[in-house]
């Protein structure tokens, strides 16, 4: 479940002259009623550690603003590879505050799914709400 600004763009893809899903809404009572999304990936945060330390000393004193950012951009490469290496999850370094802090976020990647579709493991969506 999302925001329904979140799905706009899904909403809109999988709209008709008929039926118009952003006026009338939707909701799936079964799988076979989902709607496929199939050029939509959902990244799942699982982690967030700050890095900002680690990224601003990897700055060598007296580097010009190109090369200081240079040495950031590869630090951030660095912290991605390693997180990778030790989660298996997909890491990406982000900067906040107009790059006054840098975060790791660690994201698990879900395959393409549909509207409202789930893990086969996972009860039906509408049973999840109960």
């Amino acid at each position: 479940m999302t925001n329904q600004h979140v799905a706009a763009t899904q909403l809109q893809k999988s709209s008709t002259a008929e039926r118009n899903l952003i006026r009338d809404g939707f909701y799936a009572r079964t799988e076979a009623e989902e709607l496929p999304c199939t050029d939509l990936e959902i990244n799942v945060l699982v982690s967030y550690e700050d890095m900002t330390n680690r990224v601003r000393g990897a700055v060598k004193p007296g580097a010009t603003d190109k090369d200081a950012a240079e040495q950031r951009r590869a630090e951030m490469g660095r912290i991605e590879k390693e997180s990778l290496d030790r989660t298996g999850l997909r890491s990406d370094v982000v900067t906040l505050y107009s790059g006054a802090s840098s975060g790791s976020t660690g994201s698990s990647d879900t395959p393409k799914f549909g509207w409202c579709s789930r893990r086969k493991s996972r009860p039906p969506f509408s049973e999840r709400l109960r």
